[in-house]
């Protein structure tokens, strides 16, 4: 109310006594006349990112424009009964209401008591002959497919469409898979399912509608190559004012078209690439990009390649905070088939997975559920989903307790720097292990006067394999100097090939310098508890007769 200076309220009579701040000295943007196609038509509020709503100014030109396209590319005549599922109070509703005003068809309301039963929904549907729903994916999931006997179109959006249940009905009816932000009036593409096509990961978002123009550019704001990744932009007569009461938002999402400039482009913050066929697959959010051990990733790639797997139908992947501070990945999906779902160890997963994702991409958890939790717009709701560890898929072993003196060391360590418990038949990798927290395993094994190569766990993952390995390779640790060839990385090996001299090699070297005495033995300390800590800071290198020579470093 503050922010647009509401200067009336349509209500009902058991709120009126509901105290509403007045304003009455403020003037309404939404009292003033309009003519013109550019008058401003709604705000519509969203939360975005930051959860701070803000207020995205939609003119007229907008959604009559979008309205006229569906009817023209979906064949809507005014013998359709197109239902409202939407509330109001979203700007999908305006996808379904001026469909059927603009046509001449009916509008069939959708009461809210109804929508949480598939069954009595689906029912509804059928006595009110229904012919055209928007549903989202995550709701048309839980009907039952055969109840839908009236419905001739189906249209899916606000989050990535099912493939499973789109093949399916795509075979006897019509399906949409649209996309569009609210900035821009609702829906700026559309793709028409084909039951004979093989879709490769998601269901494509589609062409852009009628005087819509989208684009996908890199960060410098250029076009990329068909199949690169780059944020999706949208400009045209559906575009939006910008935010109320934002120029600085505004300034930032809503730019100058680089290629048409009398035109403004919005920069939707979304990701996605051009398909060969000139049709857009979406792959996720650009502020749900995560960064994992340093490798950035785009949770979205994840979800497709886990679409892929048989069966397997709705995908979510999220980031959470793991042991210690390092990030985790967990992936939730359903699957198509709800009697025998089919074997989904996590290690059958993370097999499939590992055939088309580098191993950091590999979620640490997997979750199966029946259904997603849905937020009263028909969205998945996070907040909901079940801990992983509470849930999570089975590993695929069964557990083995260690018996000898290595393994429960093992197995000590493992759980230490895992968080989880770990019998002598786990797989590291299916308990959430990655290269670095393999690091930290042979330290503390070191710290045992235990020794053991960082790639040993990678050739042997399960505490079983590994105690023989420690067996033969135990010894207390020499701190003498030691000399000999070194495997290096690759770039260990350009750095000593290349290395001139130059101080400017050293990316992490740092001059302290300070205008008053530092507590000499408190920084000593600092530097000691790091070097205790990180393996590679105990040695130095040196080239000695064209061979790398690996000694000692540590401090008196």
């Amino acid at each position: 109310l503050q922010d647009s200076r509401c200067g009336y309220v349509i209500t009902e009579s058991e709120y009126e006594k509901m105290r509403i701040e007045e304003m009455r000295n403020e003037k309404s943007l939404l009292t003033s006349h309009f003519s013109l196609l550019t008058s401003l038509a709604y705000i519509i509020y969203t939360s975005g990112s930051t959860g701070k709503p803000k207020g995205a100014m939609v003119e007229h030109q907008g959604p009559i424009n979008m309205s006229l396209d569906q009817i023209r590319s979906f064949g809507i005549t005014s013998d359709d009964h197109i239902l409202q599922f939407s509330s109001q109070s979203f700007d999908a509703s305006l996808y379904e209401i001026f469909m059927a005003m603009f046509s001449g068809a009916t509008l069939v309301i959708s009461p809210r008591s109804i929508t949480s039963d598939p069954q009595s929904f689906a029912k509804y549907l059928n006595e009110k002959t229904v012919t055209v729903v928007t549903l989202p994916p995550v709701y048309l999931g839980v009907l039952n497919r055969d109840d839908l006997r009236t419905v001739k179109t189906i249209i899916t959006a606000g989050e990535p469409a099912v493939v499973g249940d789109a093949l399916y009905y795509s075979r006897h009816k019509q399906y949409i898979n649209a996309y569009g932000p609210s900035e821009a009036s609702v829906c700026v593409s559309f793709h028409r399912v084909d039951p004979n096509r093989a879709y490769q990961g998601a269901i494509p978002i589609g062409k852009p509608i009628s005087n819509t123009q989208i684009f996908i550019l890199d960060e410098s704001l250029q076009p990329v190559p068909i199949g690169v990744q780059g944020e999706i932009c949208v400009s045209g007569d559906g575009l939006g004012r910008g935010y109320l009461n934002r120029p600085d938002l505004s300034q930032e999402k809503f730019i100058l078209n680089p290629f048409y400039p009398e035109k403004r482009m919005y920069k939707t913050g979304d990701i996605g690439k051009w398909l060969p066929d000139g049709h857009i697959e979406f792959i996720g959010r650009k502020d749900e990009q995560v960064k994992i051990r340093g490798y950035r990733i785009e949770l979205g790639e994840i979800e497709n390649a886990l679409r892929q797997y048989p069966d397997v139908a709705e995908t979510l992947v999220i980031a959470q905070k793991g042991s210690g501070t390092d990030k985790e990945l967990a992936a939730y999906f359903t699957t198509e088939n709800k009697v025998n779902a089919g074997d989904w160890s996590a290690q059958n997963l993370r097999v499939f997975l590992a055939k088309q994702l580098p191993e950091y991409m590999i979620p640490a958890h997997f979750v199966r559920l029946e259904k997603f939790p849905v937020t009263p717009n028909g969205k998945i709701d996070r907040k909901a989903l079940p801990e992983p560890k509470d849930a999570e898929l089975d590993t695929g072993t069964v557990y083995v307790p260690p018996t000898g003196e290595l393994e429960v060391i093992l197995a000590e360590i493992w759980e230490a720097v895992l968080g989880k418990k770990a019998g002598i038949s786990d797989n590291y990798f299916a308990l959430g292990g990655d290269s670095i927290k393999a690091i930290q395993i042979v330290s503390r094994l070191r710290q045992k006067n235990l020794n053991l190569e960082v790639i040993d766990i990678f050739r042997y993952p399960t505490i079983a394999q590994l105690a023989e390995k420690i067996t033969a390779l135990s010894r207390i640790i020499d701190q003498r100097p030691v000399s000999g060839h070194v495997p290096l990385t690759a770039i260990q090996s350009w750095f000593f090939k290349t290395f001139t001299g130059d101080y400017r090699h050293f990316n992490q070297a740092v001059i302290l310098s300070s205008t008053e005495r530092l507590n000499e033995d408190a920084l000593k300390a600092a530097f000691r508890a790091i070097q205790t800590h990180h393996d590679a800071l105990r040695m130095r290198y040196r080239i000695s007769e064209d061979r790398i020579v690996q000694e000692n470093a540590l401090p008196d």
